[in-house]
């Protein structure tokens, strides 16, 4: 599989949430009785993730992402381990999220980088490192 293949399939998750977020904004200003259902079914992501998707792509000038951590980026967005975030938080988050990756899951870059795709092996480093950092970073912003 292609790099380009592997984070398209990646998108094609994102462009799911970002239809609903567009859906629901084709009514302007809805009320709260059209809001709640999609919270209840989870399609309200697509506001979080539309919300603060300048914050979690926004890269330094001449700093681009790599495709092991555009994976990680979406993944973590439309799995909703961003939800718990202030919109504020997420870009810190995702940068610590990076380090915290390259530093103690270092087989997740190497799995992406050779296999060319997204196996449960690396799905798992990738929730095992995102819960484990999120914990971290939740204990640090309550200080």
């Amino acid at each position: 599989m292609e790099t380009t293949t592997l984070v398209a399939i990646f998108i094609s998750g994102l462009l799911v949430s970002f239809t609903g977020y567009a859906l629901y904004t084709a009514f302007g200003q809805p009320s709260q009785q059209l809001r709640d259902p999609f919270e209840e079914h989870g399609d309200y992501r697509g506001i979080q993730v539309s919300t603060s998707k300048e914050t979690c792509l926004k890269l330094p000038i001449g700093a681009p992402l790599t495709v092991e951590e555009q994976i990680m980026t979406i993944y973590t967005g439309t799995n909703g381990y961003l939800d718990s975030l202030e919109i504020g938080q997420v870009r810190k988050f995702l940068v610590e999220l990076r380090t915290y990756l390259k530093t103690n899951k270092p087989q997740f870059q190497e799995i992406i980088s050779s296999t060319k795709t997204f196996i449960e092996e690396a799905e798992a480093l990738l929730k095992e490192a995102i819960q484990e950092q999120m914990d971290r970073f939740l204990l640090q912003e309550q200080a």
